[in-house]
């Protein structure tokens, strides 16, 4: 997400659905600046993000060692809405619309927040 492999203004639309809570605040920078260097003009964006949990609170991290039997190292961080729009918008974005909400059936028992870009 830091280095899409893409054109300046080659796509016209970015989904980006639950995966800049790995990266820590100077790599989910980087990440806006590619989101906003490869998307054209009238372009939109769409990053949705985990805001809090029973056991982690805004602006909480956590791990995990293992995954499906698997030992892996992943970090989750639950992101505070105001603050990841104003880093959009530093990255040269406008929040068109926002959108809070709480897990449905058979999701992680989060909430949530979407961000819509342009």
């Amino acid at each position: 997400m830091t280095q899409l492999p893409f054109s300046c203004d080659a796509v016209g639309g970015i989904v980006c659905l639950y995966a800049v809570i790995h990266l820590d605040t100077d790599q989910r920078a980087a990440a806006y600046a590619s989101f906003r260097r490869v998307l054209r003009p009238g372009g939109a964006a769409l990053v949705a993000f985990h805001t809090r949990d029973a056991d982690n609170a805004m602006g909480s991290e956590a791990s995990m060692s293992t995954l499906l039997g698997q030992p892996v190292t992943l970090t989750f961080r639950y992101l505070d809405p105001a603050a990841e729009s104003r880093a959009l918008v530093a990255a040269g974005f406008e929040v068109v619309a926002r959108l809070d909400r709480t897990s449905g059936p058979g999701e992680h028992a989060s909430e949530r927040a979407y961000l819509l870009l342009r």
